[in-house]
């Protein structure tokens, strides 16, 4: 049987270039889609923090939209070769929200 190859990680100190007034807190979970655009969900005052894959920010979305018990974030395909990006809480069901 053959063994995938190895995957190796490394800490990129200083990667994500957020605005002034933003921060992290509780990062629940992390997507990417097919541009390498990295998404977090966060728990905190801007729940969606998208950036490029040099983590330049590019937009946040979902403020008043989510709980601090918002745990997931995972990008999909749609028919039009775009992605969206979907945000779930245990209270509610999966809404899909802005484009990319």
């Amino acid at each position: 049987m053959d063994q995938a190859p190895k995957i190796e990680y490394s800490v990129v100190e200083g990667w994500e270039q957020l605005p002034k007034g933003f921060e992290h807190r509780d990062v629940a979970g992390v997507a990417c889609d097919g541009e390498d655009r990295v998404y977090l969900i966060c728990r905190g005052d801007h729940p969606v923090i998208v950036y490029d894959r040099k983590g330049n920010f590019l937009r946040s979305w979902g403020e008043g939209d989510f709980s601090y018990r918002t745990h997931g974030v995972y990008v999909a395909p749609t028919a039009r070769s775009s992605a969206r990006t979907t945000a779930s809480t245990p209270s509610a069901s999966s809404r899909p929200r802005a484009g990319c």
